[in-house]
């Protein structure tokens, strides 16, 4: 977000910006970097159901959310007139988060009396998404500069996840659990945005902008493996299919959200070199 605020800030400053729009018939490359708001409803919708979970069993509990990303993007465009121009590229992101639980409580044992049980449960998550565009901007008329744009694509989504339970009571009892997993899902994108470019040489530029990506993947399917021991015996499963909540229900992947970036642009016309 301190890049993509730079960005903006050098925009405002740079006086010698107000000249021309890109010249018709030059390439160009982009390089971002930026803030993105995520939705993800369901998915944070059951790390809130596990964290109400875990809170009356623990002394310290640290159970986030996912919340905004730094999407990194690479573009190449092409201007093909003062008004009009299109480009192809890609905005990459990765989410993570840890979850821990400090458990101490008091609970009825295999024995049928109350049992002091202690331990910890841990929990990692990688989220990841790429995102595959095509976009068309629209260089405003008598406004250098300032362009707005759509763009369609195709996005690929995983998660990465671990999960650790371990607890043993005064009785004896006790567990120890270790799980594993992963998840894919795919869609389209589509997104609008608006923004606005200076030009600081004939071949270098700043730019930033500021929009909307709609992106929801829906169902994520993947496989998940548990492995374990306790006092009742060992623990071995492996599951496959989509990727449900708590409820056993099939959870929407929506990276949906506002974005906003700061980018660097080179241009140059194609004679067989740079």
């Amino acid at each position: 977000m301190r890049s993509a605020a730079a960005a903006v800030l050098l925009l405002l400053v740079a006086n010698a910006a107000a000249g021309q729009p890109p010249e018709p018939n030059t390439y160009s490359f982009r390089a971002s970097l930026g803030y993105a708001s995520q939705a993800l409803g369901d998915v944070n919708d059951d790390i809130t159901q596990d964290a109400a979970f875990y809170g009356p069993l623990s002394t310290s509990l640290d159970w986030e959310e996912f919340g905004k990303a730094a999407p990194f993007g690479l573009e190449f465009g092409y201007q093909y007139s003062e008004r009009w121009s299109w480009a192809f590229g890609f905005n990459w992101h990765k989410s993570t988060i840890e979850h821990v639980a400090q458990l101490d409580y008091i609970a009825t044992g295999e024995s049928g009396f109350d049992v002091h049980y202690t331990g910890e449960s841990t929990e990692d998550r990688d989220l990841k998404l790429l995102d595959l565009y095509a976009t068309a901007m629209f260089w405003i008329p008598h406004a250098s500069g300032l362009h707005v744009g759509a763009q369609l694509g195709y996005a690929l989504g995983s998660l990465d996840f671990s999960e650790t339970i371990d607890v043993s009571g005064e009785d004896g009892s006790f567990l120890d659990l270790e799980g594993n997993g992963e998840g894919h899902a795919s869609g389209f994108s589509a997104g609008i945005y608006a923004g606005y470019e200076v030009a600081l040489t004939q071949k270098w530029a700043i730019s930033a902008r500021g929009g909307y990506l709609y992106c929801n993947l829906g169902k994520m399917d993947g496989r998940e493996q548990l492995l374990g021991t306790s006092s009742a015996g060992p623990i071995n499963g492996t599951g496959t299919g989509h990727l449900n909540n708590n409820d056993g229900e099939a959870m929407d992947w929506d990276f949906s959200g506002a974005r906003v970036s700061g980018a660097v642009t080179y241009r140059f016309r194609w004679s067989g070199s740079f």
